[in-house]
C-alpha cells in the first residue's frame, strides 16, 4: 500500500526528504504543501499536511481533542551552533533560556507563568533521562521533544479522522484539505446548482469582497476614559449561510434589460454598475475599490466608479447609502434556490451547541466544518503549474512544450522543476454561492453598524465579524434593533452578537478601558475586570505579538506606550526573529530551508 507521511506543515518537512524521492507530484498553495505523491525507490509515498485538515497549532491539540498527551515545551534559544556542539549545558543556563523565552511569550501555553514552564522543563528532563550531574543533554531533550510532537499529532489526527467520519461519513485521507471535506459534506446543498467557468466565473468573482476591516472614517482613534466592548457576531459565515437560505439554481443568463425594475424580480444577479450619486455618507462605507497599491479601501468617494455587485450588496447600497446608479451589464438567475443550505448548516450549529454544553470536544470539529463550508466555492483558478521531472523527462518536456514554460529550476542532481502556464478556461467553481455568502455576512454587520450610526452611537473599529462600541450604548442599540428588525440582537444564537473580550488572567466582566486604533488589523485594547489587574488585546497585521512584546521589553515600554508612539506618527522597527528567539524560516526553489537571521518590519501610521 505504500507509505502515508503526515506532518503539521508538510511544506517544511518535505524539504528534508525531497532528494530521496522521484516521480514527484505536489499540490501546493504558495509556500504550503497540501499533499504530495512520489516514489521512494519502488514504494509509493503520500505526504499529507495535517494543518490543511486541522488549521490550528499543534499546541492546541491536547485541549481540542481531549488527548492524554500534549505538545511539550522547548527553549529554542538554547539551540545555537555553539550550544549544540557543547551538548551538555548547565541547568541554570537552561532555566535562564526558558525564562527569557517566556518573557517574549514565544513558547509554552498563553498566560502560563515562567515558574510553571521551568518546572515542566525540568520534569521533562528528568523523565527523559536528560540530566547528567548539573547539566542537561539538550540533544537528547530535543529528540524526546520531537517524539512527543509526533505522538500528539498522531493522536489528534486519528481522533479528528474518526470524528469527521462519525459526523459526515467521509474519510479525510481521501481529501487534501478541510474545505474539500466540508464541501462534500454539504453536497445536497448543491443539487441543481451549476458551477461556472470562463467569462461568467471571472465576471461573477469580481463581486467577491471579503470582510470589511477598517477604522471609523479611515482615521486613527485614541479612546480613553470610557469602557469599550468588542461586540462579536456569533459564527458569522454559518449565520450568513443560514440567513441566505439556499444557493441559486440553474445557469446564469445574460442580462439584456438594464434596469433595476427587472432585476428586483429575479432570484439573484451579478451586475456591473456605475455609481451616479451617494445619498448617505457613512463612517463605515459599504462600497470599496482597490487602490494603486493593491489595497482594498472602503470609501464614500465612489461617484463615477464602476463596481460589480450581487443582489444582496446592491439592495444594501440602496437601503443604507441611498446610492443611485446605472446598470451596465451582468448575469441573472430566475430558477429559484436550493433551500437545503439553511437546515444543513443550522443542523451543524445546533449539534455543536449541544455537544459544547455536554463538554464534548467533538464540538470543535463542528466549528471547523462550519467555518470551512463555503471556502471551496470561491477557489481561484491556478494559472501556473509546477512539474517535477527527471533530467531526461525535462529535456523531452522542453522540446515539446517550450512555448508554455514559465521557469525552470534544477532542484538537485536528479530533479528539475518546470513551471508552466496553465489555461484557466477549464476551471469551474461555485463563485455565485461564495459571493452571496460573503455579501450576506456583510449585511448582518451593516444592519448593526448603520443603525448604530443613525442613532449617534460610537463605533470605532470593525474587524470583519466584530466591532468596538461603547459598553453603555450596547443596550440602546439592542432595543432599537429589535424594534426595527424584530430580532433579538444579544445572544449566542445564529445572527446574534455578544461581547467577546477574552483573557487568560482576567475573569468576569472584561472591558477595554483604553484603546488605540491605527489601521486595518492594527490596534490595542487595555483590558480590565475591576480587580486592578490589566491585560492586553494586541493586533498588528504582519507582525507577531512576540515581536511587539520583545520590542517593549528591550526599550522598557508597555505595549500601550508603543502604540501611543505609533499613534503619534513615529516609525518603529520590529524584529520578527526576536533576536533569534522566534525561529523564522526561508525556503528557496531548490527545496532548501534556511533560518532567517534578519527579518524586520518597519511600522508607521
Amino acid at each position: 500500500k505504500g507509505l502515508r507521511l503526515i506532518a503539521h506543515n508538510a511544506g517544511y518537512d518535505i524539504r528534508f526528504i525531497f532528494k530521496y524521492l522521484h516521480k514527484v507530484s505536489l499540490i501546493e498553495r504558495g509556500r504550503s504543501l497540501l499533499r504530495g505523491e512520489a516514489m521512494f525507490f519502488k514504494t509509493p509515498v503520500i505526504i499529507q499536511d495535517s494543518y490543511a485538515h486541522i488549521p490550528m497549532k499543534l499546541s492546541a491539540f491536547g485541549k481540542t481533542f481531549g488527548l492524554d498527551c500534549e505538545k511539550e515545551i522547548i527553549p529554542y534559544c538554547l539551540y545555537s551552533k555553539k550550544n549544540i556542539k557543547e551538548r551538555y549545558l548547565p541547568i541554570k543556563k537552561c532555566i535562564d533560556g526558558v525564562r527569557y523565552q517566556h518573557s517574549v511569550n514565544n513558547i509554552g501555553k498563553p498566560n502560563t507563568s515562567a515558574d510553571s514552564l521551568i518546572k515542566m522543563f525540568i520534569d521533562n528532563a528528568e523523565r527523559w533521562n536528560c540530566i547528567k550531574g548539573d547539566t542537561i543533554d539538550i540533544i537528547n531533550y530535543s529528540d524526546q521533544y520531537c517524539k512527543m510532537d509526533c505522538e500528539v499529532l498522531e493522536q489528534g489526527y486519528e481522533t479528528f479522522k474518526y470524528w469527521i467520519g462519525e459526523i459526515t461519513g467521509l474519510d479525510i485521507d481521501d481529501y487534501c484539505s478541510l474545505p474539500s471535506v466540508a464541501n462534500d459534506a454539504m453536497g445536497e446543498c448543491f443539487q441543481g446548482v451549476y458551477q461556472v467557468s470562463a467569462i461568467p466565473r471571472q465576471f461573477i468573482q469580481m463581486a467577491m469582497v471579503g470582510g470589511r476591516t477598517m477604522c471609523a472614517e479611515n482615521k486613527k482613534w485614541f479612546i480613553e476614559g470610557k469602557q469599550v466592548d468588542d461586540f462579536d457576531a456569533v459564527s458569522l459565515y454559518p449565520s450568513a449561510m443560514n440567513r441566505l437560505g439556499g444557493y441559486l439554481k440553474g445557469k446564469p443568463k445574460m442580462l439584456t434589460k438594464l434596469n433595476y425594475e427587472f432585476l428586483e424580480k429575479q432570484d439573484g444577479y451579478f451586475v456591473e454598475i456605475q455609481i451616479k450619486s451617494v445619498g448617505i455618507h457613512r463612517k463605515f462605507p459599504l462600497m470599496s475599490k482597490v487602490s494603486d497599491k493593491g489595497v482594498r479601501i472602503f470609501t464614500n468617494e465612489m461617484i463615477g466608479e464602476k463596481i460589480v455587485v450581487d443582489k444582496i450588496t446592491l439592495e444594501d447600497l440602496i437601503k443604507f447609502q441611498a446610492v443611485k446608479f446605472d446598470v451596465i451589464r451582468g448575469y441573472y438567475y430566475n430558477q429559484g434556490r436550493n433551500t437545503k443550505l439553511a437546515p444543513t448548516i443550522k443542523g451543524f450549529f445546533d449539534e455543536r451547541v449541544k455537544q459544547k454544553k455536554q463538554g464534548n470536544p467533538i464540538q470543535n470539529v463542528y466549528k471547523l466544518l462550519m467555518n470551512s463550508a463555503y471556502g471551496k466555492t470561491l477557489l481561484k483558478p491556478f494559472d501556473t503549474e509546477t512539474k517535477y521531472l527527471s533530467k531526461k523527462e525535462a529535456d523531452r518536456f522542453v522540446d515539446r512544450h517550450y512555448n508554455h514554460i514559465r521557469e525552470m529550476t534544477e532542484v538537485n542532481d536528479y530533479i528539475t522543476s518546470v513551471n508552466i502556464y496553465k489555461p484557466i478556461s477549464n476551471h469551474f467553481n461555485n463563485a455565485p454561492c461564495g459571493v452571496e455568502v460573503l455579501s450576506m455576512s456583510k449585511r448582518i454587520m451593516n444592519e448593526v453598524i448603520c443603525l448604530a450610526e443613525d442613532l449617534g452611537l460610537n463605533i470605532y473599529y470593525q474587524d470583519t465579524d466584530s466591532l468596538h462600541i461603547d459598553t453603555n450604548q450596547i443596550q440602546t442599540l439592542s432595543d432599537e434593533y429589535t424594534k426595527i428588525y424584530g430580532r433579538t440582537l444579544i445572544g449566542s444564537g445564529m445572527g446574534q452578537f455578544h461581547s467577546d473580550f477574552d483573557s487568560g488572567i482576567l475573569k468576569g466582566d472584561i472591558h477595554a478601558t483604553k484603546s488605540l486604533f491605527l489601521g486595518k488589523k492594527c490596534y490595542i485594547d487595555r483590558l480590565e475586570d475591576g480587580s486592578g489587574t490589566c491585560d492586553y488585546h494586541i493586533r498588528m497585521k504582519g507582525c507577531s505579538n512576540a515581536s511587539i512584546l520583545h520590542f517593549c521589553k528591550k526599550h522598557n515600554l508597555t505595549p500601550e506606550q508603543l502604540y501611543e508612539k505609533l499613534y503619534e506618527g513615529e516609525s518603529v522597527k520590529l524584529d520578527q526573529t526576536c533576536d533569534g528567539l522566534a525561529i523564522k524560516f526561508e525556503y528557496n526553489k531548490k527545496f532548501e530551508v534556511y533560518t532567517k537571521l534578519d527579518f524586520s518590519r518597519t511600522i508607521k501610521f
